[in-house]
């Protein structure tokens, strides 16, 4: 927690400790019944605020320069703890013409994260679109909305993942030294695989620094496509780069700044 945020909750902290020693020194004397359950009353809440102040906390934001076409594009990653084991991964990308943003509510069950629910939303000249997916792992179910239509049912098992959450599970399974790394998640009406192999050792720069780092590449049957991924060890397998190639055409996302949370990362790969 900042310094700024702890001494703002200690003093208002403070300020309700006073509150209820003066009133339960009142209430102690005319009333004790009802002091004792107005006193219950009011440390429930410092309680319940104590745990709020620890709910919504960064644990990384990355930050990405992209160019397409000429055009120069801005992409932050983030992820957010939220309390009680649930997460929020978030995918912003902006340039001057469009903006495309993501974000995925899941939990972490038995060593694989596990989605509740994705959204989209894209603007192009300020014409878009909204997408979202929501998962019901009691009846093993997922429901694909667009423009909030129902467009399609998918049957899920354990290990299903929506479309961003696969690169999240990927540093996971990187940083457990795993050696398979083929991920099933739900694009629209479809339930896709991706298949990713480590390709050997480069080394990557961010800002005055460079790690060494590990490259990757995405399995396709497709000869006309092409997706390479770096990823650093020292910062607990991050994305570094993500460069796709497509009939010809090359698409590259380079990380440039990144602020992580290692305690909260650490524990969210265990």
């Amino acid at each position: 927690m900042p310094c700024q945020q702890l001494m703002t909750y200690t003093v208002k902290s403070e300020k309700v400790v006073t509150f209820i020693s003066h009133h339960f020194k009142h209430y102690l004397k005319h009333y004790r019944r009802a002091a004792f359950i107005h006193l219950s009353a009011l440390l429930c809440l410092i309680a319940f605020t104590a745990h709020q102040a620890n709910a919504g906390e960064k644990v990384f934001t990355a930050i990405y320069a992209s160019e397409y076409s000429g055009m120069d594009i801005e992409i932050t990653r983030t992820l957010e703890f939220l309390g009680n084991n649930q997460y929020s991964y978030n995918f912003d990308a902006d340039s001057a013409l469009a903006r495309i943003k993501e974000s995925s509510r899941f939990t972490l069950v038995k060593g694989q994260y596990q989605p509740a629910s994705y959204n989209y939303e894209k603007k192009v000249f300020g014409f878009g679109g909204k997408e979202s997916i929501k998962f019901n792992w009691e009846s093993k179910q997922a429901d694909y909305y667009k423009g909030g239509k129902k467009l399609h049912r998918h049957s899920i098992e354990q290990g299903v993942l929506d479309s961003s959450l696969y690169q999240l599970q990927l540093q996971r399974d990187l940083f457990h030294q795993q050696q398979s790394f083929s991920y099933r998640y739900i694009q629209r009406d479809k339930i896709k695989e991706r298949s990713f192999r480590v390709t050997g050792n480069t080394t990557f720069t961010v800002g005055d620094k460079t790690y060494p780092a590990l490259s990757l590449k995405r399995d396709s049957n497709d000869a006309t496509t092409s997706t390479e991924i770096i990823v650093i060890p020292e910062l607990y397998y991050l994305i570094a780069q993500i460069e796709q190639e497509k009939d010809g055409s090359t698409f590259q996302t380079r990380l440039k700044q990144v602020n992580l949370n290692a305690e909260k990362l650490a524990k969210l790969y265990q």
